[in-house]
C-alpha cells in the first residue's frame, strides 16, 4: 500500500485490505476522517508511522494477535482502537 494511497479519502469508511499485502506505507490513511473501520490481514508484515495520522473515527481489527516486530512503534500513535485477533 503506497505512500498517501488514500490519503484525504473522506469518503472511505470501511477498508479490508488485500489478504496478500505485505506493507503500509507511511500517511497510507492520512486525513481519512470518516474511516470507521479497516481489517489488516496477518500477511502485513510492515507498517510504516503515522499511517493512520488524523483518522480520528477509526478501529482496527488485525487478524494476528499482537504487534509484529515490523510494525513501527509509531504504527499507532494516536492510539485508535485496535481488536487483535480478529
Amino acid at each position: 500500500m503506497g505512500l498517501k494511497a488514500f490519503g484525504q479519502c473522506f469518503s472511505l469508511e470501511t477498508i479490508r485490505l488485500p489478504k496478500n499485502l505485505k506493507t503500509i506505507y507511511r500517511w497510507a490513511f492520512k486525513d481519512c476522517i470518516n474511516l470507521y473501520t479497516i481489517y489488516i490481514p496477518k500477511s502485513v508484515e510492515t507498517i510504516e508511522y503515522q499511517v493512520f495520522m488524523n483518522c480520528i473515527n477509526l478501529t482496527m481489527n488485525c487478524e494476528i494477535d499482537k504487534k509484529p516486530d515490523g510494525w513501527h512503534r509509531d504504527w499507532n500513535k494516536n492510539t485508535k482502537a485496535v481488536n487483535w485477533g480478529k
